[in-house]
């Protein structure tokens, strides 16, 4: 609602569709997952077209103060753009991460997507030194 999207997902398979009350439907996701794979040759042929950038899976650190770190973290980025819906989303030159504290447990977590993997790497590098 906050942004106008007409879809939302996240990685732990909340998927919501705008024009539908934003009401949670895995199911129809994964239909249209589903009906996506009759324009490609093959399930390999469509993951390989759709996960072109390197991404690292969703990871939980422990930490003593949660807001302490996003507060380094929007420090240590203040030169890329920043958005706040969901924890911080920063977007760099060649790269974009998530970084949220969990609701529930004192961790933080974060998501690295970028053009190579030597990228992704110096910027989940450079979080951990953050965040520990």
């Amino acid at each position: 609602e906050q942004t106008g999207a007409l879809f939302a997902g996240e990685t732990s398979g909340h998927f919501m569709f705008s024009s539908l009350g934003n009401y949670e439907m895995p199911l129809l996701v994964l239909y249209y997952v589903l009906k996506s794979l009759t324009y490609y040759g093959s399930y390999e042929d469509m993951i390989q077209r759709v996960y072109k950038y390197p991404k690292c899976p969703v990871t939980s650190i422990l930490v003593q103060d949660k807001q302490a770190v996003l507060t380094n973290i929007k420090e240590s980025f203040k030169n890329e753009k920043q958005v706040e819906i969901d924890g911080i989303s920063v977007y760099g030159e060649g790269f974009w991460f998530n970084v949220r504290s969990s609701n529930t447990e004192n961790k933080i977590r974060y998501s690295v997507e970028a053009d190579t993997q030597e990228k992704m790497n110096d910027i989940i590098q450079k979080l951990q030194q953050i965040i520990k």
